[in-house]
């Protein structure tokens, strides 16, 4: 969205969905948006915003995650640490 603009002058492309459903759901509902985080000094921020006029980077959306956390990964049998 324009900074300073009413919502209802905004052109389609430029409402921010993120922001509608931090509105929408519960910080606990699964659909809040994981993009809203809250920064270093307690605030909240957007980590898909992108300035107006600024390109959008280029995302791989054929590759996997390479850094999944552990417990996603399936690790062979052989490889798993067994208890003592």
């Amino acid at each position: 969205m324009r900074e300073g603009t009413d919502v209802y002058e905004c052109d389609d492309e430029e409402l921010c969905e993120i922001i509608g459903a931090t509105m929408r759901f519960n910080v606990e509902d699964e659909n809040y948006p994981r993009e809203w985080q809250y920064d270093k000094n307690g605030q909240p921020c957007c980590t898909a915003y992108i300035e107006a006029g600024e390109s959008i980077p280029f995302i791989d959306t054929r590759t996997g995650d390479l850094f999944s956390p552990i417990d996603e990964v399936d690790i062979p049998a052989f490889l798993r640490k067994h208890p003592d």
